[in-house]
């Protein structure tokens, strides 16, 4: 370093440390953009399986999700269990509700179903893997204690 003195030696490496740190930011912040404005990342809140009646064995369940992006143009629910996946159907743009209905070999209430959901918009991805117990509900929302 040809004789630089001290003050000019500091604004190189102010510049060069604001660079390294300008780079190592820019990635972070791609990351977190939202894509289209006014389109939320999805995410799920919550998840159940259930079947519908009063039969002690069912072979055909349901999948819900919940999620803070209801269905609509582009927002997309894909709910897979056992290796067969179905895009779910948005049923309320209000509560951002969606299910999926499957056929199964006979399962009883409280049997362990596992399955995972993808929710995905413009916006990015949210991907869950859950096992729950099988609800049996009734039509009209309610869920009997047996």
């Amino acid at each position: 370093m040809d004789n630089l003195d001290p003050r000019m030696m500091r604004t190189k490496i102010s510049v060069a440390l604001a660079a390294v740190l300008l780079a190592g930011t820019m990635p972070a912040a791609l990351a977190a953009s939202p894509g289209k404005p006014g389109v939320k990342k999805p995410m799920i809140k919550g998840e159940e399986v259930g079947y519908f009646g009063g039969a002690t064995v069912t072979r055909r369940i349901w999948v819900f999700v919940y999620s803070n992006v209801g269905p609509r143009a582009g927002n997309q629910v894909t709910v897979c269990v056992k290796g067969t996946c179905e895009r779910a159907r948005g049923h309320n743009a209000s509560t951002a509700w969606y299910s999926a209905p499957f056929r199964t070999s006979g399962l009883r209430m409280g049997d362990r179903v596992t399955f995972s959901v993808v929710a995905t918009t413009s916006a990015g991805r949210a991907h869950v893997k859950v096992t729950k117990g099988l609800l049996c509900m009734h039509n009209d929302g309610s869920t009997p204690q047996h």
